[in-house]
């Protein structure tokens, strides 16, 4: 089942340019909701995108991010609907981790995948 967790940790600073999220086993037909967020060090996590219904999503379905804090992620059945507007940048002491929070178990399977450049000799990110 689909399992809220960490996707990738990172450390230094980073610039996000884009998150997406490629279904690869279709999503159970039932209220199935999606967001990501980020945790710096072992701060408060803060959401990078509001949560969407995921409900039902077949395969090759994709998962993008605007860049804003407050929209909703999106979904789309093509290519991607857009690179976020406004990258998002990531800075951390130690390490932060990128986390995927499902508001159901549901059945299905998502890749996701991140561009990314760093900001400083110690920026990298990788997959958790």
């Amino acid at each position: 089942p689909l399992t809220t967790g960490t996707l990738f940790t990172w450390a230094g600073s980073v610039q996000i340019i884009s998150i997406i999220g490629r279904v690869t086993t279709v999503i159970q037909g039932q209220a199935t909701t999606v967001k990501l967020g980020i945790q710096a060090d072992a701060l408060t996590i803060q959401d990078i995108c509001a949560t969407l219904d995921i409900n039902a999503f077949l395969v090759g379905s994709l998962l993008s991010i605007t860049g804003s804090y407050t929209d909703a992620m999106l979904g789309t059945t093509g290519v991607p609907t857009k690179a976020p507007t406004t990258p998002i940048n990531a800075a951390c002491i130690t390490s932060g981790i990128i986390k995927v929070t499902y508001g159901a178990a549901s059945t299905g399977a998502i890749v996701w995948e991140i561009l990314w450049i760093p900001l400083n000799a110690a920026g990298s990110i990788v997959a958790a």
